[in-house]
């Protein structure tokens, strides 16, 4: 390869949770360890991805197209995972049309059909796992582990490389909502953001309606996303906005989130705990009230509350129901009780935690280290 620089490919699978992982360890690999990146993309996720990594000139994009899948919308994510293998020949095609350029291939845990392309081509294929490590566990290791081992995992040899947390960086946030400039106006420590994520993962209106109530009766300040095809005042109680409006603001927009937890007005966040919302709380140092939908979800809820004690879970009735008291009692809890100081000096710590793993001599940036210098030598 002479003097050009060592090349990966990568192939993230859909939706943000994904993409902005993906598209941050990309800019890791280019800026810090002189990597040029290839992000192959369905067509249907290109215009998402550019956006995201627009700042760096050696990530550049492919499409790969795969019809049926292509023409399938966002919400149909189960039959575009099940169909992965559709995108194993034009991917092998990409792939050999590189030769021998690529040091390796990076695929989410979704892709796993893609592996057999790569692997016929000689590249060496990584998967990069984007929700927690205790789920990782979960997924591969836990039966084995448990029955064979009583080493401590971080104690032990392996394919497992810890580079986290993988968060969108704040210089990628481009412009200022007018949601923060209503964060401005706001004391310090004195706002629970209300999010269910990217996907917008919606609550049934009637659970919908008992969130409203209980923000109401806690008295607090909150900044809540809420976003919808039509008019999402339906979704809330008669007069909530009215009565509201002097401490709490229904966002229905686009909402810049690291930049919102990162407010020193931001005190709290009620969230669905997808990994990226719950590794952006974490790095900003804001204590969590978990409020899972669907997938791994409640695995993360668990470990937040039980394990490390960064959240305050609301009691929870059939069918994962909370009501308008729990609500209210969850928030005061973690606003003003003395959980909630609890939950916030271990926040910090946290915060501090995460920013010695990212600076310079850090443990996610070591371990990165031995990853690149593998792949450079492959290289050269």
């Amino acid at each position: 390869m002479g003097s050009r620089k060592p090349q990966i490919a990568m192939f993230p699978s859909w939706g943000m949770g994904h993409f902005l992982p993906f598209v941050e360890f990309a800019k890791r690999m280019s800026i810090h360890h002189g990597f040029a990146v290839l992000i192959i993309t369905p067509p249907a996720v290109k215009a998402d991805i550019r956006s995201l990594a627009s700042s760096v000139p050696d990530i550049r994009f492919v499409d790969l197209s795969a019809p049926h899948l292509d023409s399938l919308p966002m919400t149909d994510l189960p039959t575009k995972f099940a169909a992965m293998e559709e995108y194993k020949g034009p991917l092998k095609d990409v792939l050999g049309s590189l030769k021998d350029e690529i040091s390796a291939f990076v695929i989410d845990f979704f892709c796993a059909a893609l592996i057999e392309s790569s692997a016929a081509l000689h590249n060496p294929t990584y998967v990069l796992s984007t929700d927690s490590a205790s789920n990782l566990c979960l997924k591969f290791f836990y039966d084995t582990l448990d029955s064979q081992t009583t080493e401590s995992l971080k104690d032990m040899d392996g394919p497992i490389y810890p580079i986290g947390p993988l968060i969108r960086s704040p210089d990628a946030v481009h412009g200022k909502s007018e949601c923060l400039n209503w964060l401005d106006r706001q004391p310090d420590s004195s706002v629970m953001y209300v999010s269910f994520g990217s996907m917008n993962w919606f609550l049934s209106p009637d659970q919908t309606r008992e969130l409203a109530l209980g923000l109401e009766a806690s008295g607090h300040r909150f900044l809540w996303l809420l976003k919808g095809d039509n008019d999402v005042s339906a979704l809330l109680p008669p007069g909530f906005e009215m009565r509201t409006r002097d401490r709490g603001i229904v966002w229905t927009s686009w909402a810049p989130q690291i930049p919102i937890l990162s407010h020193p007005a931001t005190a709290g966040f009620v969230s669905h705990c997808g990994w990226n919302s719950t590794l952006e709380s974490v790095t900003n140092g804001v204590p969590i009230v978990p409020w899972p939908v669907r997938a791994e979800q409640k695995t993360n809820a668990f470990f937040l509350v039980n394990e490390i004690g960064l959240g305050i879970e609301p009691e929870w009735g059939p069918n994962w129901w909370v009501g308008k008291d729990e609500v209210e009692k969850a928030v005061k809890e973690l606003m003003e009780g003395e959980k909630g100081r609890k939950v916030s000096m271990r926040a910090a710590e946290l915060k501090e935690s995460a920013r010695k793993a990212l600076a310079a001599g850090g443990s996610s940036m070591d371990i990165l280290a031995v990853v690149t210098a593998q792949w450079k030598k492959k290289a050269s």
